[in-house]
């Protein structure tokens, strides 16, 4: 697993930026919702924070409690990571995965041409690549649970990224 610019992978290298934007696309269409199921909690809400959970005290609610919590800091992650890429590409990002909105609304909120938003996504995905990393530096203090979503040149998609983190966690658990 490829871990920060370290190994093969240098300071100065660039990422395949049509690879990594598939890579990201893929990443926040499957994890978002999921993480909201996950979580309970929704990243479209006004304010993302975690509710009480009622408890009866058994043991299986500690480890719904610490899922629960481990998905929470992931979509915090995702919301530091869309909050912190740069011009149209938060808010692209935001109702395109959370907001689930069609292309031609997001066209008019952002005053686009109608052929410019696949152009403006690539770029917005790639932002959103590199500012995954910071987010995980501040909600993923354990470098175990980091992964890299850029996808560099000689690598494929099921190599890189947290697919790659998640076929060597499904091996070693015998899935």
């Amino acid at each position: 697993m490829k871990r920060y610019r370290s190994g093969t992978v240098f300071l100065f290298d660039l990422p395949d930026e049509v690879l990594t934007a598939e890579n990201v696309d893929d990443f926040l269409s499957s994890q978002i919702n999921r993480m909201e199921r996950l979580s309970g909690v929704s990243l479209s809400s006004p304010q993302l924070s975690l509710a009480p959970a009622h408890s009866n005290g058994v043991n299986s609610q500690e480890k719904m409690m610490e899922r629960r919590l481990a998905a929470f800091d992931v979509l915090k992650a995702i919301k530091y990571a869309i909050d912190h890429t740069s011009g149209v590409s938060p808010q692209i990002l935001f109702e395109f995965y959370v907001l689930h909105k069609k292309v031609w609304e997001i066209n008019r909120d952002c005053n686009m041409n109608h052929n410019q938003f696949g152009d403006f996504k690539n770029v917005a995905l790639n932002q959103f690549a590199e500012c995954w990393i910071s987010a995980q530096d501040k909600y993923f203090p354990d470098e175990a649970d980091r992964f890299d979503l850029q996808i560099y040149p000689g690598e494929t998609l099921a190599d890189a990224g947290w697919r790659a983190d998640q076929t060597t966690r499904k091996r070693k658990n015998g899935m």
